[in-house]
This record gives structure tokens, C-alpha cells and sequence, in this order.
């Protein structure tokens, strides 16, 4: 039941590949390739878990444009795929030899399968390297579909002169029972390769009954996948009821630091998918976010600075109450 990756690659000029999966006792095509659609990618890719009592045959055939048939030489790699638990620290390295990137044709990629998480936790992944611009991508197996993406490039390059050039990629989620879960190492950069470092973080609960947090934002943590060179703490709320209305105030205790408080709820969409809602607070003194939980959707809160750079100690304060709500029949024409 473990995935296994495989990948066929061409040598000779113009020529393309096809790969399948095959039930040697029936002859029947379990699978075919994934990725690599388009002109310009020599390479195909397929990945399966395999099932007690069945044999299976890889086929690996040509494929040619306008009806040529081509023959030549290729390669043929398999994988086994890595593993990674919650609260460990994967140290890795891209490679000319490890399998492709389904996307781009010129970069490389490691495979991680998630063991151990469970449904109601919130899971954060995080991505760094001081060698290439990481690209972090959460995959469900059973579909293939890419669940979360964090490719680092909306205002991110490796900039050597800067003293808050990003070079991390994050993504948050929540598991999903009887759903198995893959992430991808990548860069967004083409030919390049290097150490890398990949973390699985299960965010700490926190209670939204009166409580008081207290943290601190310093160079250690994790950078913020959007606001350049800002760092992050991040927390999962407990104790959530449908109906109340939760208050949260972030206040910075330390002198020079302006705080910013960020809210998102994540909500499985019952086919492996999620869709994450958010609600940004981003005052420059305290921050304030107010929370009406729904049910199935699972929250976490992020604190952050409004300054790039800023470290300091902080507390967040949730409070909760209920909603009174009173309803009104109303004549315009009164």
C-alpha cells in the first residue's frame, strides 16, 4: 500500500514515451502516465500503491507527432517514496538524478508520504533551502489532485544582498480520515538543485475560553508564505462551539513592535479537497479579529508583524460569548 513512483525518460531526440501500469493476470491497463502533456517534456511519470496477490508489468512505449513512429533510447527509474511524521525534519537534497518536476520539464523533485497525522489536527508544512527558490506542493494520492501549493514566487527570489530574501515555502491543511497524502519537494527554478530542509509542524491548540497566550516572535520561526520577511507563529483553536462569537486581541508587549493578527478557517470539502476562508487583521497597534465558528471547519489564528524584520514579545487574549440575536418584522411603511 505504499506509493510507488515510476518514470520513464527518453535519450534520443524526438522521441517521446508513454508508460503504463499493466495487471499481468488480466492484461488490463490499471493506469497511464501523468504530466508531461505538452511539447518539449521527454519524460512521463505514473504512481500507484500495490495491492497483495496482483503482478503488475510497466510498459514503456513511443509517442510521435505527426503520426512518425519514432524509436530510441530511454531510461526507466522506480522509486520507493520516503516518508515523513508529524514534528520531524526531513534534511534533503535535489538532484540531476531524482525524478522530474510534472510541471516543468527542468526541474527536479522529491516525494514525501504523510504517516501518523490525524483527522482534526491543523498540520503545517514548511519548505526552506539556502540553495534554490523551494516550491512545496500537498497531493491527495487516491486523485492525484494537488491539494496546497506554495511555489514562493509572487514577490520571492534569492536575493544575496537582502536581508529578507524568502527562502522558505509553507503550506497548512487539515487531514482528512481515510484520505492518503503526498508532498513534493520542488524548486521554481529551472537546472537548479540542493540541500533543502522540510518540516511538519502540528500547530498547537489553544483554547478559545478565556485564555492568554503568551509567545514571541523571533528569527527561529518559520517566515510568512505571503508578507516578505515577516515571521510567524501559528495556533489551532479548541473548544470551538456553533453559535458563539469568539474575540481575538493580539497586543505587542515589547517596545518598537507592531503587531498583525490573522484568522482562517479550513473547511474539507468531503472529496479530499479544502478550501481555506480568511480574515486579515492588520492594524499597527493591537489587532483585533471576531470569529462566528461554523461547524465541519476547523480554525488556527497566525500572529505576525506589520514590519519586515520585527521580532518581540506578544500576547493574544480570546475571549468568548454568545450570539444574541433578535428578529424583527419590519413594515417599510411605517
Amino acid at each position: 500500500n505504499k506509493p510507488i513512483m515510476i518514470e520513464a525518460k527518453a535519450l534520443s531526440d524526438d522521441l517521446y514515451t508513454t508508460i503504463e501500469l499493466i495487471n499481468a493476470d488480466t492484461n488490463e491497463v490499471i493506469e497511464g502516465y501523468i504530466g508531461g502533456a505538452g511539447y518539449g517534456f521527454d519524460f512521463r511519470q505514473l504512481m500507484f500503491s500495490p495491492k497483495e496477490d496482483i503482478n503488475y508489468i510497466i510498459r514503456v512505449g513511443g509517442s510521435a507527432y505527426e503520426d512518425e513512429e519514432l524509436i530510441g533510447d530511454y531510461t526507466i527509474k522506480i522509486k520507493d517514496t520516503a516518508e515523513i511524521s508529524p514534528e520531524q525534519t526531513v534534511q534533503g537534497q535535489l538532484e540531476e538524478k531524482d525524478f522530474h518536476n510534472l510541471s516543468y520539464s527542468n526541474q527536479f523533485v522529491d516525494n514525501y508520504l504523510l504517516t501518523g497525522f490525524q483527522e482534526g489536527q491543523i498540520v503545517a508544512f514548511n519548505l526552506s533551502s539556502e540553495e534554490f527558490n523551494p516550491s512545496l506542493k500537498l497531493i491527495n494520492i487516491g486523485t492525484q489532485e494537488i491539494i496546497e501549493f506554495d511555489d514562493n514566487n509572487s514577490f520571492n527570489t534569492i536575493d544575496e544582498n537582502s536581508d529578507y530574501s524568502d527562502k522558505n515555502a509553507r503550506v497548512v491543511f487539515a487531514p482528512e480520515a481515510d484520505t492518503n497524502y503526498m508532498v513534493w519537494v520542488s524548486t521554481t527554478e529551472d537546472g537548479k538543485i540542493g540541500n533543502y530542509s522540510l518540516s511538519a509542524e502540528v500547530l498547537e491548540n489553544i483554547s478559545v475560553v478565556n485564555t492568554v497566550q503568551s509567545g514571541n516572535l523571533n528569527t527561529n520561526d518559520a517566515y510568512h508564505p505571503d508578507r516578505e520577511g515577516k515571521f510567524i507563529d501559528e495556533y489551532q483553536l479548541s473548544e470551538l462551539k456553533s453559535g458563539d462569537t469568539v474575540k481575538l486581541e493580539l497586543k505587542p508587549i515589547s517596545d518598537n513592535f507592531n503587531t498583525s493578527l490573522e484568522v482562517y478557517g479550513i473547511k474539507n470539502t468531503g472529496d479530499g479537497n479544502q478550501r481555506i476562508s480568511t480574515s486579515n487583521i492588520r492594524n499597527y497597534f493591537d489587532s483585533q479579529a471576531f470569529l462566528v465558528p461554523e461547524d465541519g471547519v476547523e480554525y488556527f489564528a497566525r500572529v505576525t508583524s506589520d514590519n519586515k524584520g520585527d521580532t518581540g514579545n506578544y500576547e493574544l487574549n480570546i475571549t468568548t460569548g454568545k450570539t444574541n440575536l433578535e428578529i424583527y418584522d419590519v413594515n417599510i411603511n411605517d
